[in-house]
């Protein structure tokens, strides 16, 4: 395995601005805190008659990370000062993007707290700013989503081929499950967005995982489009862009676990009428 170069660099993004601290920027960051992992907060109960107690349940808090950085171009201090304190504006979200080692990803993070801007002598000392996020979701995503494409069709022709005269052409083959295969490798289950493609007549399709599904009661037509999302504070079913709350009441919007899922899409008719696009960010303790 070759050896990995040590670097590291924060983007942050406020409000459609992007600040980025690391090597090729004028700020270069000093410090930082809390990327790695997140508060744990476990409740116990004492045992009654023997010594110590048990954990009755456990979870993992809002994340705070703690960033210091500095101007390095020192001349440029005054013109760059009051964009900074424009940009960190505590009544717009933010976005945090970590790379280190070539391993990327992101989190969604409000300012916390008080920035603060350090600078002893304005004419002999470089402005340091020392600025709190505070992630109320502590896990960090991956950039870019996992993508799986589901056609009921499986291709076989491959280009450039032969035939001759008479033979006839096998475009594809019919798949008799409707079976997806997923693979989380992440650090925690997360949330799926599944996009059916209706290409004709399909009454109340549904997506299962073992013992959990999601039925949506829907008659639906060629050219419709429903979108199943189980995203932690986003769980909704979208039928050609709206939100419909039309759904079985035994439905679960369930996450995907870690390790590989058998995801199975079904209808009560015409399931053979539709394709699937599934995607999902893998969650990770940190960076």
């Amino acid at each position: 395995m070759p050896e990995l170069s040590p670097q590291l660099s924060f983007t942050l993004e406020i409000g459609g601005k992007t600040l980025k601290l690391g090597r090729g920027s004028v700020y270069r960051w000093l410090s930082y805190s809390g990327i790695e992992a997140s508060d744990i907060q476990l409740d116990t109960v004492e045992r009654a008659q023997l010594p110590g107690a048990f954990v009755q349940s456990r979870r993992v808090g809002p994340r705070t990370i703690t960033i210091t950085f500095s101007v390095s171009d020192k001349k440029r201090t005054e013109e760059l000062r009051p964009w900074l304190i424009s940009f960190f504006n505590p009544y717009k979200p933010g976005r945090l993007k970590v790379t280190r080692s070539g391993v990327t990803r992101v989190i969604d993070f409000w300012i916390a707290g008080q920035p603060e801007f350090v600078q002893p002598n304005i004419h002999d000392d470089h402005l340091h700013v020392t600025v709190e996020l505070l992630c109320p979701d502590p896990f960090f995503r991956d950039e870019e989503e996992t993508v799986y494409v589901y056609n009921k069709l499986v291709p076989l022709l491959t280009f450039p081929f032969n035939t001759f005269k008479g033979a006839g052409i096998s475009a594809g083959i019919w798949r008799d499950e409707f079976v997806a295969t997923l693979k989380n490798d992440g650090d925690v289950p997360t949330g799926i967005r599944c996009t059916l493609y209706i290409e004709d007549f399909v009454i109340n399709p549904k997506i299962s995982l073992d013992d959990k599904f999601i039925r949506v009661l829907a008659s639906l037509n060629r050219g419709d489009v429903v979108e199943i999302v189980t995203e932690a504070g986003n769980k909704t079913i979208l039928i050609n862009g709206e939100a419909r709350h039309l759904y079985d009441l035994r439905s679960v919007f369930f996450e995907i676990p870690v390790g590989q899922s058998r995801l199975e899409i079904s209808a009560d008719d015409g399931a053979e009428h539709m394709t699937a696009r599934f995607a999902f960010a893998r969650r990770w303790l940190g960076v």
